[in-house]
């Protein structure tokens, strides 16, 4: 799968429930498919501070393999390295294939709850048609098994985004508000 940047397929789904002048709205969406080149998981893996370094870290770990024995035959691995050596010779920026990671993810992407003030006290106004207060949140948790902060970052060169590549991306951050409406 290396080379496919592009998601198979992207999606979302919203609903809204109503209860007298309650409104609580909910938005989701995700991509399925989609690989990237991170540059974030060869640093935090190297460094070993990703959640893959865990294995290891007490006692070493005895890679997959085989070693040259002095008369040119051949035995299975039984030597213990330590997971700072093996983790750097694992995802140093130049093995492409371990850095090269899914961009699959589901997102909450928004709740917003709304309370609609009645008709008959607006009416009681004089002047106002409607009015309606709203808290919500955005981009408020992510599924994802991305090593990095946000699968949905891209790299960018000047002003040009560059598909298929993240070089340390800052995470994306939740937005917290509220809103005030009035109708005349």
């Amino acid at each position: 799968y290396i080379g496919e940047c592009a998601p198979d397929w992207r999606a979302g789904i919203s609903t809204q429930f109503r209860y007298k002048g309650l409104k609580l709205s909910i938005a989701f969406d995700g991509q399925h498919g989609g690989h990237v080149y991170s540059y974030t998981n060869s640093v935090l893996n190297c460094r070993g501070k990703g959640i893959k370094t865990l294995d290891g870290r007490e006692g070493g770990i005895i890679a997959n393999g085989v070693q040259l024995l002095a008369d040119g035959n051949y035995k299975i691995n039984t030597t213990p390295v330590s997971a700072e050596t093996y983790y750097h010779a694992v995802y140093p920026s130049s093995n492409c294939e371990a850095n090269f990671v899914s961009t699959q993810f589901i997102k909450l992407r928004e709740i917003r709850l709304e309370y609609s003030f009645p008709k008959t006290w607006m009416a009681k106004t004089g002047f106002l048609t409607g009015a309606s207060v709203a808290v919500y949140g955005k981009n408020l948790y992510c599924w994802s098994q991305y090593p990095g902060w946000d699968p949905e970052g891209a790299y960018m060169i000047g002003n040009a985004v560059v598909p298929g590549f993240e070089i340390l991306q800052a995470p994306s951050g939740a937005q917290f508000g509220a809103s005030v409406k009035l109708t005349f």
